[in-house]
């Protein structure tokens, strides 16, 4: 992805665009699934966008409404090749204008977007923390009388 590119035009998502997604997901380092991304465009496929530019997608937003109530935006990637571009406001702000029917537009935010959110007037309701588990010595089954308790594998699932 060259930086010096023209900012790329959005449009709808499709069901077609989410291999994509997945790419800029794992790239993000984030843990969604694909049925994550099919379940998002299925509840709003008239509030979920993507940026694209020649070499194909490199940015996605999407939304959930609920109701009149408020509005959920999700899944704002920006390829990291792209970003400091206007990429993800553009991608907001076409958010933010589709919830235009809901009271309140809320979102989740890594650090990496926060200065993008705040500038576009969102404030902070609550801290997410993100994890990762080492993996752990596995311990040897423990028995009771009457009854073997093993330990889950990854082969077990």
């Amino acid at each position: 992805m060259a930086a010096d590119l023209p900012t790329p035009t959005l449009r709808l998502m499709t069901a077609s665009d989410l291999d994509a997604c997945m790419e800029l997901t794992e790239l993000a380092g984030w843990n969604q699934l694909r049925g994550d991304w099919e379940t998002i465009l299925a509840l709003r496929p008239d509030g979920c966008f993507v940026a694209c530019q020649a070499d194909g997608i490199v940015g996605t937003a999407t939304t959930t409404a609920y109701g009149n109530a408020f509005g959920w935006i999700g899944m704002v990637i920006v390829h990291s090749d792209c970003r400091r571009r206007g990429i993800g406001r553009a991608l907001l702000r076409r958010c933010i204008d589709s919830l235009a029917h809901c009271a309140a537009a809320k979102l989740d935010a890594t650090p990496t977007g926060k200065r993008l959110y705040d500038n576009l007037g969102f404030v902070d309701e609550y801290f997410l923390g993100r994890y990762v588990a080492q993996t752990p010595i596995v311990p040897e089954p423990v028995v009771l009388p009457g009854v073997c308790l093993d330990p889950l594998l990854p082969a077990d699932l």
